[in-house]
């Protein structure tokens, strides 16, 4: 009987190793199987003049099915599609509702503010304050009826009263509380309300 070569050797070992290890590949499927199976049918009882060829012809056949079958498990492993987009909320669309807080002073105090000179406070430096009108949507040159610096939930602020909007009644003026730090990042008043002007 004749000795295996060194080659045979090694690819006997290499399948070996495969076989002992479950997670090498998955199972070899079943048209590739079938291929191998014809293929040595094919080569009819030639195979028993010449057995070393035919345990070639049979290890190589092998040892393709089995690098086939690690080339299938690898590339269903893979997945080069792109990541599907989230439909859901994103940190960018999030946004934070902030509460009103309650108006600082009540209708009568803040009324009588027309009648007395307008104190900005901290908001008094015209770029701040331009800043600020720009930021809640106003016309920085939109006239101050009336101010004075407040405290609401503990932080400085600035009640001013404006001027409604053109949508507003005409005999109304808005009462806006704004943070002492207000700028052109500040879109909406701490607090707001509308009064009807005497």
């Amino acid at each position: 009987m004749q000795s295996a070569e060194p080659g045979e050797d090694r690819v006997r070992a290499e399948l070996a190793a495969l076989a002992a290890d479950p997670d090498s590949a998955p199972e070899i499927p079943a048209p590739v199987s079938a291929r191998v199976l014809t293929a040595l049918r094919a080569a009819g009882p030639a195979h028993t003049d010449r057995p070393l060829r035919w345990r070639r012809t049979a290890l190589w056949c092998g040892a393709a099915a089995a690098l086939f079958a690690i080339g299938v498990g690898a590339a269903a492993l893979i997945d080069t599609s792109a990541p599907a987009r989230s439909t859901g909320p994103t940190a960018e669309l999030i946004t934070v509702t902030r509460r009103s807080a309650p108006m600082p002073l009540p209708d009568g105090e803040i009324l009588a503010l027309l009648t007395r000179p307008a104190d900005l406070g901290a908001l008094a430096d015209p770029q701040r304050w331009s800043a600020c009108l720009s930021g809640l949507r106003r016309d920085p040159a939109t006239p101050v009826l009336g101010a004075t610096p407040v405290t609401v939930d503990g932080r400085s602020a600035v009640l001013v009263v404006l001027r409604t909007e053109e949508s507003g009644p005409v005999d109304s003026v808005t009462a806006v509380v704004l943070d002492a730090g207000c700028g052109a990042a500040d879109t909406r008043p701490l607090a707001e309300k509308t009064l009807h002007r005497p």
